[in-house]
């Protein structure tokens, strides 16, 4: 009787609390907060995360400054020190962002995506003592937005 093969990766799709954004997180979910989650897969030992905050002041940017703000708060909200390797400007459905790719002092390995969305910053990243492979391409690949979804903490602060 041939054996059943180990499930060694279980992908599951997360929605945003206000179902603004999907995600598919790969491993076991260790973290899960209402602007923030964390996963882990042991297969490829990487750790991925995905954040959202409201970033009201992103209406008053123009765009090419505002992938300067982007990159200053991927790395204030990255904590390491390292170099950055590769800075790329992406666009997610007509919204800026930015992809940085880390080689980090302690020597794992980050890629990070940032957009702004109708004034809401997404983040998101995986982190890896190894290499990135074709799960962290997955992860990045399956991020979905649906702006006409977002709803504001403090609806005053935008008017």
């Amino acid at each position: 009787m041939p054996k059943q093969p180990l499930l060694v990766v279980q992908n599951y799709i997360y929605w945003g609390a206000q179902r603004d954004c999907q995600i598919m997180m790969p491993g076991v979910v260790t973290e899960n907060m209402l602007d923030r989650l964390t996963s882990f897969s042991a297969t490829t030992q990487t750790a991925y995360t995905i954040i959202q905050r409201d970033f009201p002041e992103a209406s008053r940017i123009p765009i090419p400054q505002l992938r300067q703000v982007l990159q200053s708060a991927m790395r204030e909200t990255i904590g390491h020190t390292g170099k950055v390797i590769r800075t790329t400007n992406l666009v997610i459905d007509g919204h800026p962002g930015l992809e940085l790719l880390m080689q980090h002092s302690d020597g794992s390995l980050g890629q990070y995506r940032a957009f702004v969305v109708n004034q809401r910053l997404y983040f998101m990243g995986s982190l890896t003592k190894d290499e990135l492979t074709t799960e962290a391409v997955n992860f990045f690949d399956s991020f979905r937005v649906y702006p006409e979804r977002i709803r504001y903490s403090n609806s005053s602060i935008y008017e």
